[in-house]
């Protein structure tokens, strides 16, 4: 090569080396300043909306203090993140918490889109709506999306996006596992602390998990299944362009599957609330000011488009009805989807493929109509819905309803990822059992009473005490600094507040806020010869805020009659409805320092009429803090209604929402007011009473939200009432402890909604419209129908409850023994002559039992039957002579004091003393639909002749 082409090729090779570097620098300065970058809104049209929905929201609160955080914010990407979230959050997010949240929130995610190596490939929409959102669905919330952040970014960012998923969701498990709960949704953190939640906020909890470290999550939920009288909520994720879903904090080896895959085939709806303005590829439900309701159902179950036309009696369409789907569930009309029909009088719903009841009304006048889909098969089909009834009718209808039918969906593993997937389980669970080593023992407990013992407890105070500190679990701390602040002076006082507050409650709330409450009303209504309130060396370093002062005297309320017991619980306890726990108390007193609210109800109602009507901003209902409301001087009904009994309870009126019809009342001269209660009516009687019949022998106590319900009808809308003896717990009050006598209900009409639930799923229903009249009595029969072909749900268990398996060596849950579907559950004893004989018997149908191919679950209960291990000897007692070993199917296992036997006897209504055996059918969502009890001849016949029925349906 001459000279003179070498200099040129080294000339060339040169620039371009030189043009390579220059094009590496520009990639990795764009990489590194990427999130400075990033188009939070795909294009100009989506923004002018967000800025046109934020500008609105802005100006009716009219507050730009409240929105003080995007104005300052100086990144531009960072900005429009805010601006998209403040545009479209819950209109009590905006008060409830503070700036700080949200911005922390924005800057995570943003970092997870440019560190993660999933993040630059996830689509803008994607983020911004599945990611960026810290809301999931109506949690509290909480600094989580941060410290998920620090837990898991380590452990998941060297893994593929989809193994990363499967890693968080045993993260997961490591932390939280199942257990019922009443209706508020924990926080992340709270489950977190608690280790455990039910299905929502586990999905919740796994959602945030995912969120943090920049993997799109969203919660779906069928609110109601159509077969069983429950509902549940899973997670969706998307990964690689793909939604896939699985059970929060229950790892498997692969994603989409779970065990309620081939149970989601049974579901009418399965939905997905989005935050904010979406325009995703799923079918739209409802677009509300703060989310978009998707219809996942096609995802999971073969569906139909249900076209329903409304017409008069006369055939004439009409426009404009309020149209509900509903779905037969806790024995009511639940409506999953609500609409209007058009200008033709149609709407349409796409649903799974079993009976709903649609309900129609415009005016005075409804109706409604059962879907058939056996006739309706296309999109062509419609469902015709006369309003032929006026409100006031007095009728009844029978309906048999029909859920959609389950098949077999390929959810397989191979044996290793099963084999590798229930080893780490086993770990997750340990390390789970390594925390709540951590919770309140015997050695706690009594660490506590010793450093209370200046208060003179009583048996009763430290068994009190005692329970508070195992219900409050991780939070055990805060419960014992607030029990050792007390004084001598305020601790009866302080011990009933902890029994006011629910479970819950004294799971995630800070000492902080307790104290608060007992000391502001100890200051506010107790004479001045009792004022020293609270003062104590234990905590007062970390509470000098809540310092006790001298109590005002200003209040002549005689302490007697303030202090009566059935107004004591609405005049001290913080929890009014299921908002967050604020120091409410304190703060309303501060700030209505002068005005005229003691005992002046009328004052504080003239007050609340200037809460401005939030409902648009509010659509999920989530409940909002007093606080917040007052901040916002905005707020949807209750919200407000919660600010009222706040400000109610703060100024020495007893207020509450009333247990049965939810509505907001004081007690003044004697009596409980509704606070929406004219002076005009308050003269008249609207009470009227309601006696209910019953002759039924297969029930024998029939139990509200399991077996029938009773709701008010207004304005075309089913409201059911709650009888509940246990808050948040279905089925908890019966027909005997309610309506053994008549029952005073306010005027109007009422429907009461009955119904055998068979096993298949299939409901027996009976509808019974009636109307209470003010000082009469109105008497209706409640009818449980009967189906000679089927089995009926008879009982309950729990399918969570646990126990020692001694197949495995280690104690389970039940459905982690028998996996979902029905089982047999025999409750037994050890070197019993009943026993072995029914051992015997159900033993001689083995074949059978192996065929059908479910579970038999032999429990016995602990005690000097078994070695001093604990453990049943191997063949020694348990098993017949002549049967040396068990078929595959059969599990053999420990009933801890006869925990799970005491719950079946109970359900069932049979003696507490029960003979056994005792033997049942049940399925894993907790359904009892068959037993036998004591020695009979020829138990093993009828158990197969049920499961044949069951097999036969």
């Amino acid at each position: 090569m001459s000279k003179k082409l070498f200099l040129r090729f080294f000339s060339l090779f040169s620039i371009i080396f030189f043009l390579a570097i220059i094009l590496a620098i520009i990639t990795i300065f764009s990489i590194t300043a990427c999130s400075n970058h990033l188009n939070i809104f795909e294009n100009a049209t989506y923004r002018a909306r967000v800025e046109e929905d934020y500008k609105t929201k802005r100006d009716f609160l009219d507050n730009p203090l409240l929105f003080s955080v995007v104005d300052e914010t100086s990144s531009s990407v960072e900005k429009d993140a805010l601006m998209f979230l403040y545009a479209y959050m819950p209109i009590g997010d905006i008060a409830e918490y503070p700036f700080q949240l949200f911005l922390d929130g924005v800057e995570s995610a943003l970092k997870t889109k440019k560190e993660m190596s999933w993040g630059r490939g996830i689509p803008i929409e994607i983020f911004r709506h599945f990611v960026l959102p810290i809301r999931v669905n109506n949690e509290s919330l909480d600094t989580s999306r941060t410290f998920f952040y620090n837990e898991l970014k380590e452990r998941v960012s060297h893994l593929s996006m989809y193994n990363a998923v499967i890693e968080i969701n045993r993260w997961c498990r490591e932390r939280v596992i199942y257990t019922p709960s009443d209706e508020r949704t924990s926080s992340p953190l709270a489950t977190h602390s608690t280790a455990y939640g039910r299905c929502g906020e586990e999905s919740v909890y796994t959602v945030a998990a995912l969120r943090a470290v920049g993997i799109p999550a969203r919660q779906v939920y069928t609110p109601r299944w159509a077969h069983t009288d429950d509902n549940h909520a899973w997670v969706e994720v998307w990964v690689d362009g793909k939604w896939y879903y699985l059970g929060a904090c229950e790892p498997e080896p692969r994603l989409n599957i779970a065990w309620f895959s081939a149970t989601a085939q049974r579901g009418l709806l399965m939905h997905s609330r989005v935050f904010g303005y979406y325009n995703g590829e799923e079918e739209i439900i409802e677009r509300t000011a703060a989310h978009t309701e998707i219809n996942v159902t096609a995802n999971y179950a073969p569906v139909t488009k249900v076209v329903v036309k409304v017409v008069e009696r006369n055939g004439e369409r009409v426009e404009g009805a309020d149209l509900h789907f509903k779905i037969y569930n806790y024995a009511e009309l639940y409506s999953a989807i609500s609409t209007k029909t058009d200008e033709y009088g149609v709407a349409s719903a796409t649903l799974g493929r079993g009976d709903v009841v649609v309900w129609a009304h415009k005016g005075d006048k409804f109706g409604f109509a059962k879907t058939d889909l056996d006739t309706l098969t296309t999109d062509l089909d419609t469902l015709t819905v006369i309003l032929d009834k006026t409100y006031g009718n007095a009728f009844s209808v029978d309906l048999d309803i029909i859920p959609p039918a389950e098949s077999k969906v390929n959810t397989e593993a191979t044996p290793r990822e099963v084999a590798e997937n229930s080893r780490r389980i086993t770990l997750c669970d340990s390390i789970r059992g390594a925390y709540l080593s951590t919770f309140p023992d015997s050695t706690y407990i009594a660490n506590v009473i010793g450093r209370l013992k200046e208060k003179k407890l009583s048996q009763s105070h430290k068994l009190l005490i005692a329970k508070v500190l195992i219900s409050s679990r991780g939070n055990h701390k805060e419960i014992a600094e607030y029990l050792e602040w007390l004084t001598e002076q305020n601790f009866q006082m302080g011990l009933a507040l902890l029994q006011m507050i629910s479970e819950k409650d004294l799971r995630d709330t800070p000492f902080n806020i307790m104290a608060s409450h007992l000391k502001t009303f100890f200051a506010k209504h107790l004479s001045s010869n009792q004022s020293q309130v609270g003062q104590s060396q234990v905590g007062q370093s970390r509470n000098n805020q809540l310092s006790n002062s001298r109590v005002d005297n200003s209040n002549k309320n005689s302490v007697n009659n303030l202090f009566q017991k059935q107004n004591l619980k609405y005049l001290l306890n913080p929890r009014i409805g299921n908002e967050i726990l604020t120091n409410w108390r304190e703060y309303l007193t501060q700030e209505f320092a002068g005005q005229e609210f003691e005992n002046n109800p009328q004052a504080i109602l003239s007050f609340c009429k200037q809460i401005k009507n939030a409902e648009h901003y509010n659509p999920q209902r989530i409940p909002i803090s007093p606080i917040a409301v007052h901040k916002l001087m905005a707020g949807d009904q209750k919200s407000a209604e919660t600010l009222f009994i706040a400000l109610c309870r703060t100024f020495g009126i007893p207020a509450r929402f009333e247990e049965t019809t939810g509505k907001a009342q004081y007690y003044y001269n004697n009596t409980w007011i509704d606070k929406n209660q004219d002076e005009q009516k308050m003269e008249q009687s609207s009470i009227g009473f309601l006696k209910v019949g019953y002759k039924g022998k297969n029930i024998d106590d029939p139990k509200f939200d399991t077996h029938f319900t009773i709701a008010k009808i207004e304005n075309g809308i089913i409201k059911t009432l709650k009888f509940r003896d246990k808050e948040g717990y279905e089925g908890t009050s019966s027909f005997k402890s309610v309506l053994s006598k008549p029952i005073e209900l306010s005027e109007g009409y009422y429907l009461m909604t009955g119904g055998t639930r068979m096993a298949t799923g299939k409901v027996l229903a009976r509808l019974v419209f009636f109307n209470i009249t003010p000082d009469e009595t109105t008497d209706i029969e409640l009818i449980m129908r009967q189906d000679s072909q089927d089995l009926m749900v008879i009982g309950a268990l729990n399918p969570q409850a646990t126990f020692f398996n001694e197949n495995s060596q280690k104690e389970e849950a039940i459905v982690e023994s028998t996996g979902r579907g029905f089982f047999v559950l025999m409750f037994l004893r050890a070197n019993h002559e009943p026993s072995t004989h029914a051992i015997r018997d159900v033993f001689s149908h083995s074949q059978d039992l192996k065929k059908w191919g479910r579970p038999v679950l032999m429990l016995y209960s602990n005690g000097n039957q078994f070695d001093n291990k604990g453990y049943l000897p191997d063949n020694k007692g348990y098993l017949p002579q002549g049967i040396e070993s068990l078929p595959q199917n059969f599990i053999k296992g420990i009933d801890p004091d006869n925990a799970i036997q005491r719950e079946v006897i109970k359900s069932l209504k049979i003696l507490s003393t029960a003979e056994l055996p005792l033997i049942v059918i049940a399925d894993t969502f907790g359904r009892i639909v068959w037993y036998s009890q004591g020695y009979q001849i020829g138990t093993g016949t009828h158990l197969i002749t049920a499961i044949n029925k069951l097999n036969k349906n």
